[in-house]
Formats: structure tokens, C-alpha cells, sequence
């Protein structure tokens, strides 16, 4: 899902979703989104699907 989607979806501005990504991005040693959510997985933070 986009930002503007996940901002939507939660009621948050898209502002308010980058924050948090690159929140994220940073504790997870990431460069990208995808990677992130990668790392959060292999580390189970969160589940797919």
C-alpha cells in the first residue's frame, strides 16, 4: 500500500506515516521500506500475509 493509503486507512496524515517509516527504517538498519519490513519479519516483529 502507498503512504497515502496506509494514512487513510489509520486516519493520520501522510505526514504523521513517513515519520513513523523512517522511524522504523532507522531501528531496523534499513535503507528502504521493503527492507525494513523484511528485517521486521526475519526478526518476528510482524507476520506476512
Amino acid at each position: 500500500k502507498s503512504q497515502q493509503d496506509i494514512a487513510d486507512i489509520l486516519a493520520i496524515s501522510h505526514r504523521t506515516v513517513e515519520v513513523h517509516l523512517r522511524s522504523a527504517r532507522h531501528k531496523l538498519y534499513a535503507l528502504t521500506t521493503a527492507q525494513a519490513v523484511g528485517r521486521a519479519i526475519s526478526l518476528g516483529l510482524i507476520y506476512p500475509g
